[in-house]
């Protein structure tokens, strides 16, 4: 017998409800495990590419002036950090893709390609301020 369009459906989503479900629980377990290392990790990786968290919003209320968090549970924040690590990667992506050397040594004109990338400043060590930068045009 054959399946309808919305047996199909069916079958998928539950397949997608059972990957959610294994998911959930490989996060919940590593939390029970590894949550201190990752969450300072991510702090380490907060301060070293220098992004801070978001700043409040100030209201005025019934007895003054008070500040609301504008991003409680710092996803806005984690998604800055996956930004800088993706253009970071994307600078050295391009950085390989340019400048690694060939089988023979040699780049395309000919010459040491890792003695050309060492002189070029396009390529240097990017500071916090220059990822912020990035992050700010990009």
């Amino acid at each position: 017998m054959k399946r309808t369009r919305s047996q199909i459906r069916a079958a998928q989503i539950a397949e997608l409800a059972a990957e959610q479900a294994a998911h959930d629980k490989s996060v919940n377990d590593a939390m029970k495990v590894a949550a201190f290392a990752r969450c300072d990790a991510v702090e380490q990786l907060y301060e070293l590419l220098d992004l801070k968290p978001e700043r409040p919003i100030s209201r005025e209320g019934k007895n003054g002036a008070y500040e609301v968090a504008t991003d409680k549970d710092e996803v806005k924040r984690s998604a800055r950090l996956i930004e800088a690590v993706s253009a970071l990667l994307a600078v050295t992506e391009s950085y390989r893709t340019t400048y690694e050397p060939s089988d023979s040594g040699r780049g395309p004109d000919g010459a040491v390609a890792h003695a050309e990338a060492a002189n070029d400043q396009r390529f240097a060590p990017a500071s916090a301020g220059q990822l912020a930068a990035l992050q700010r045009a990009g």
